[in-house]
């Protein structure tokens, strides 16, 4: 009897894995939003990561904008599209017993401000790796330590708080923790200061590495492979890369 209950459950889970299928890049930000929530509410999924430098013809039909993640969902013969990650972790989050956002209104819609502002953090980290010399990369790390000023005091905000809303780990969490993957290898090759003083913020990042469902993000390469990505830019950063 145990046996048959287990071959049903192997066929479910077969069977939720064939639903959801996410479209990915393994150096993609975005694409870690999205694995993150998969993994943190136990939804089974299969991935598969394309170039994005040589996209292929399925993905083009399917992507109204080209990028990843892309999450496609088939249920009884009919195949549905969602993009952009917020939205994604957002479904994924409302399909699932619980919820990853805060429940009032208000602290919905202030979560939601939070991720967009870790969007405005990605972006400029995009400026920092590709910055041309010292004196622009100097200039983006001196608004990137602005930035994670404002995070820092926020969460120190909250006495002996874990995660960015408390002791619960949110979708905000979901959304920081590719920023800081970012730094956890620039920081082996340069010395940066956008972190210095900011106690509560390292904590929450230290936490956020930790956690099994942000490990799983990425591939077993991703190190190797943002170094290779970094250094064809021919960056200012990339230089360090190269020693």
């Amino acid at each position: 009897m145990n046996r048959q209950i287990k071959q049903q459950q192997d066929k479910q889970q077969d069977k939720q894995q064939d639903q959801l299928h996410l479209v990915a890049f393994k150096l993609c930000p975005y694409v870690q939003r999205s694995v993150i929530t998969l993994e943190e509410k136990g939804i089974p999924y299969q991935r598969t990561d394309i170039d994005l430098a040589n996209k292929p013809d399925w993905f083009k039909k399917l992507s109204p904008t080209g990028k990843v993640p892309l999450l496609i969902l088939n249920s009884n013969s009919q195949q549905e599209v969602l993009f952009e990650s917020a939205v994604i972790c957002e479904y994924l989050d409302e399909i699932t017993p619980g919820s990853l956002l805060q429940q009032p209104p208000l602290g919905r819609a202030q979560d939601r401000s939070w991720i967009e502002f870790s969007t405005f953090i990605l972006n400029h980290i995009g400026k920092l790796y590709n910055a041309k010399d010292k004196t622009e990369f100097d200039q983006i790390q001196a608004i990137l330590a602005e930035q994670f000023s404002r995070l820092d005091k926020k969460i120190a905000q909250q006495a002996q708080a874990l995660y960015f809303n408390g002791e619960n780990f949110s979708l905000v969490d979901a959304a920081f923790a590719p920023v800081f993957r970012y730094f956890e290898v620039f920081e082996q090759y340069v010395k940066f200061s956008c972190f210095k003083e900011l106690a509560a913020l390292q904590n929450w990042r230290k936490l956020l590495a930790d956690r099994p469902s942000v490990k799983k993000a990425v591939r077993e390469d991703y190190h190797q492979e943002l170094v290779k990505f970094v250094i064809k830019k021919e960056s200012y950063l990339a230089q360090f890369f190269n020693r």
